[in-house]
C-alpha cells in the first residue's frame, strides 16, 4: 500500500484497512516492508493492531522507528503480551509527529512466532 501524505494531514491516523478476523495471540512479532520518502525518527510513525473499525481504540500501538529516506526496509516489531489479540479486524498507520508531505508505503505484513 501506499500513503501519500499530504502538507494538511494532521497527527493521528494516516490510514486503516478492514481485514478479515485474526487470532494473532499465538505469535510475538509484527514484520513488515516499509519505506519512506523521507527520514523517519523513532517514534514518528506506529502501525496500529485493532479489534475494532479503523483502529478506533488501539490494542497495539507499535512504533516503526527511525527510518531512512528512500530505503525499503525489513521492520521487525515486538508485540509484548499478545494475549488479548484474538480477534484482529483492522491495522492502521498512525502519525505521531506532523511530518509534512510525504510518501510511505508498507508491504508484506506479517505476524511471526520468531525473528
Amino acid at each position: 500500500a501506499k500513503l501519500a501524505v499530504a502538507d494538511l494531514a494532521a497527527v493521528g491516523r494516516l490510514a486503516t484497512e478492514a481485514i478479515a478476523s485474526k487470532d494473532l495471540s499465538p505469535y510475538k512479532y509484527l514484520k513488515a516492508w516499509v519505506r519512506s520518502s523521507i527520514a523517519i525518527s523513532s517514534g514518528d510513525l506506529s502501525i496500529l493492531l485493532d479489534d475494532t473499525a479503523q483502529c478506533a481504540s488501539p490494542l497495539k500501538d507499535l512504533n516503526i522507528g527511525a527510518l531512512a529516506a528512500a530505503v525499503w526496509t525489513e521492520i521487525t516489531l515486538d508485540m509484548g503480551d499478545t494475549s488479548g489479540l484474538t480477534a484482529i479486524i483492522s491495522i492502521g498507520i498512525d502519525m505521531d509527529v506532523d511530518k509534512g508531505i510525504f510518501d510511505f508505503w508498507i508491504d508484506q505484513v506479517r505476524a511471526t512466532k520468531g525473528v
